[in-house]
């Protein structure tokens, strides 16, 4: 459940201005890592705020209340605007904000999106069109992950990330900032690089980088594209349920037990979705270099959760699309990267996967002696029952138990499905035994379904009306005070 800024933040010092901005802010969520080196924060915000004031937040929520704790704090922002914004005017009001965050993140792809063009061709499409140079595509793919990030899980806007070039224009200006961009040299102006004494600058094209061995240095290396040139390569098994890779039997590790940066490792668990607006789909993107498709989803160990990124080529997305999918249990090793540009860890360089059965216990009931409840509320009891009563009926089922009732607080929506959900479980028991050759089971002998209602009654001896002066209603002047929680 979220609480007000202000809740979780009661003691922080702030200027006039920044309390009015952060009064009707939620926070979502706060999580710290395993190693405690990191909080992250998330808000939920109905007006847009800038890069630079969230900024600013974190340094006084860690100055003021960490200060004395190695940790760095990062708010995630999380905006729900009115209809009135698309992803153009989206991007029009916050355009400086972005400026500003991949200002203080890379300078290269600072550059690089400052000197682009932004258009949309949809509602649902966002185009890049930058100058074709080799800095430029080997930026793209990290550039449409930002983008993505800004839009979709900042902004909400379910749109697809794309990136175009057009030719290089010749440059008059002499002092052109953004003219070392285009050179045909090769130029890293990477954090790193930066940290260690400057660009590196050369004539000679950039050469492969040496296969790193796992460990925090393989972890870097992912950074700055190893999930792209170690995409999976297609299944070398002849087992139906490896997608990718050969086959592996390595014991899996619970996502919280990652060590952050820790090398290779093997995770087992359900595929969700990235986006919770669109629960039954994978998030896709065509990359145009190299012909590959980004494949983004979330999985769940039922501990915690991890992000997950894939290279694929179309020939092994054709191969792996109908099973790859939200719902499916996987069983995957790859690499947990520490995402440069938000701080979270995410698992890329994923190189073997494959389908794995549904490896949670189901609760059972071993008791000699069955309980029968007679008393249990559905999701239609309002701030009480949360399950709904077609899972509540097949569990009660499947345990052994001769039957349950159902017993709402004043209200009966719930024994329409109560009663489905029983026709179907006597059918599926007939069916079996139909098959096996064995007689129909009883209606009157099968597990039951009781029907009922928790009641309210109301005081007949005491008068509805009080006052009265054998008015009629329709004569009267009368007011209606409304104490509903969604309007008056």
């Amino acid at each position: 459940m979220s609480k007000s800024f202000t809740e979780v933040f009661p003691t922080l010092e702030m200027t006039r201005e920044e309390s009015a901005m952060f009064s009707g802010t939620e926070i979502l969520r706060v999580s710290t890592s395993r190693r405690q080196d990191f909080l992250h924060i998330y808000l939920l915000s109905r007006r847009l705020i800038d890069k630079k004031d969230v900024n600013r937040i974190e340094r006084k929520i860690k100055t003021q209340l960490f200060s004395d704790v190695d940790l760095t704090v990062r708010i995630f922002e999380r905006f729900e605007l009115s209809s009135q914004y698309t992803p153009e005017t989206f991007l029009e009001n916050y355009i400086e904000s972005l400026y500003s965050e991949l200002k203080s993140f890379h300078p290269m792809i600072y550059a690089l999106v400052k000197n682009g063009e932004f258009s949309f061709p949809s509602e649902h499409e966002v185009t890049l069109t930058m100058e074709e140079s080799i800095v430029a595509e080997d930026h793209a793919d990290e550039i449409t992950g930002i983008l993505d990030k800004v839009f979709h899980d900042r902004g909400g806007f379910d749109v697809q990330i794309a990136i175009d070039y057009v030719p290089r224009r010749d440059r008059k200006k002499k002092n052109d900032p953004a003219e070392h961009l285009f050179d045909r040299k090769t130029i890293d102006l990477s954090p790193v690089a930066q940290r260690d004494g400057g660009p590196a600058e050369t004539d000679e094209p950039a050469e492969e980088p040496a296969e790193k061995p796992a460990g925090k240095a393989a972890g870097k290396a992912g950074r700055s594209g190893a999930g792209e040139k170690n995409a999976g390569k297609l299944s070398h098994s002849d087992d139906p349920n490896v997608l990718m890779g050969r086959d592996f039997d390595d014991d899996a590790t619970a996502i919280p037990d990652i060590e952050g940066e820790s090398g290779v490792v093997c995770l087992r668990g359900k595929i969700l979705a990235p986006d919770l607006s669109k629960p039954k789909e994978l998030r896709i993107f065509d990359l145009k270099k190299g012909d590959k498709k980004l494949v983004i989803f979330d999985l769940t160990d039922f501990q915690d959760t991890i992000r997950c990124k894939i290279f694929v080529t179309p020939e092994q997305w054709e191969t792996v699309s109908g099973k790859l999918k939200v719902g499916a249990f996987v069983k995957l090793k790859g690499i947990p990267i520490l995402d440069a540009y938000d701080h979270e860890l995410t698992m890329q360089s994923i190189n073997a996967i494959k389908l794995i059965p549904d490896f949670r216990e189901k609760r059972k009931d071993d008791a000699e002696v069955k309980r029968v409840e007679l008393h249990c509320h559905t999701k239609m009891s309002e701030m009480d029952g949360v399950s709904d009563v077609k899972a509540i009926v097949g569990s009660a089922y499947e345990w052994g138990m001769p039957g349950i009732a159902i017993t709402d607080h004043g209200v009966v929506q719930a024994l329409t499905d109560a009663n489905h959900a029983w026709e179907s479980l006597f059918d599926k028991a007939n069916g079996k035994r139909k098959d096996a050759g064995e007689p129909p089971i009883d209606r009157q002998d099968f597990f039951k379904v009781i029907l009922g209602v928790e009641a309210y009654l109301v005081d007949d001896l005491k008068p509805v009306v009080q006052n009265g002066k054998s008015q009629i209603l329709r004569d009267s002047t009368f007011v209606v005070f409304d104490l509903e929680t969604t309007g008056f």
